[in-house]
């Protein structure tokens, strides 16, 4: 059965072969493609480990009504950081973060703003179970296909999700979907879809903010329900013909290179290759 996480949806757009490469990798290695090995960059272990942390006090505020001590989150997310560390064997550093005592400087920066200027607004009904609001796992079955996501948060009205990468994307495909997923299992709207981005910088350069985007739900609703049956029918077309064509390229994003696509300077994808 063909599988699709909403966290991929946003990258359709930008290039859909990337996000297929980078998702689907069963589907274009059994059609006689070779894909390169995609490595772990460090901020994706930053991400992991900070909603880790913000996960583990949003929990407690649940149970007991009260936000808990910072240094519950840290822990946590240190904690997590350092599994994801041990489990992780070739990282990749960047010009924003360039070794690991960065990168946990940037995880108390990165937990503490949300700490601060996030966690307190969060509102959720009373006497609710965490377990249905925080990291829920989300299924659908759409054109035969399981579609799946985990929203960071489903508060008292809203699906809220944590960004932390040095830019901000549109996000609207991601939190639709899972606000069409939410609507079949729960029969629930979202009142408001939000990102709260946390901005990963330089530890020498001052920390900007954190910044909430809000996005049109019945927009967001339609868009990516429409982008999401268009993928379905893109791969079930290659699995009939093999041709990488099917998917939409776009050598002019800023993620074309071997970094952040596994078709980078492969037969599947050749805008690179002479």
């Amino acid at each position: 059965m063909i599988k699709i996480r909403c966290s991929s949806l946003p990258s359709v757009s930008d290039c859909c072969r990337m996000a297929v490469a980078n998702s689907q990798r069963d589907i274009i290695t059994e059609a006689g493609f070779s894909l390169s090995e995609r490595r772990t960059g460090i901020y994706s272990l930053i991400g992991t480990a900070v909603h880790k942390g913000n996960e583990k006090i949003l929990r407690e505020k649940i149970l007991t009504g009260i936000l808990p001590q910072y240094q519950f989150s840290l822990d946590s997310a240190m904690s997590e950081f350092s599994d994801k560390l041990k489990d992780s064997e070739d990282i990749i550093f960047d010009d924003t973060t360039v070794n690991q005592s960065h990168a946990e400087k940037q995880i108390k920066t990165l937990t503490a703003a949300y700490y601060r200027d996030i966690a307190p607004k969060i509102k959720f009904p009373d006497g609710c179970n965490p377990d249905d609001h925080l990291e829920v796992s989300l299924t659908a079955t759409i054109d035969g296909c399981e579609v799946t996501g985990h929203p960071d948060v489903i508060s008292e009205s809203s699906i809220l999700d944590t960004k932390s990468g040095k830019t901000i994307r549109p996000y609207h495909a991601q939190l639709g979907m899972y606000a069409n997923i939410l609507m079949s299992m729960r029969n629930w709207k979202p009142k408001f879809l939000i990102t709260n981005y946390l901005p990963r910088v330089m530890v020498d350069k001052p920390y900007p903010g954190t910044k909430t985007d809000g996005y049109d739900v019945d927009f967001s609703m339609n868009e990516s329900w429409y982008l999401t049956k268009q993928l379905i029918r893109d791969i079930k077309n290659f699995q009939q013909c093999g041709n990488p064509a099917v998917f939409t390229a776009n050598p002019n994003t800023s993620l074309c290179n071997p970094k952040y696509c596994t078709a980078y300077g492969t037969k599947f994808c050749k805008y690179h290759i002479v």
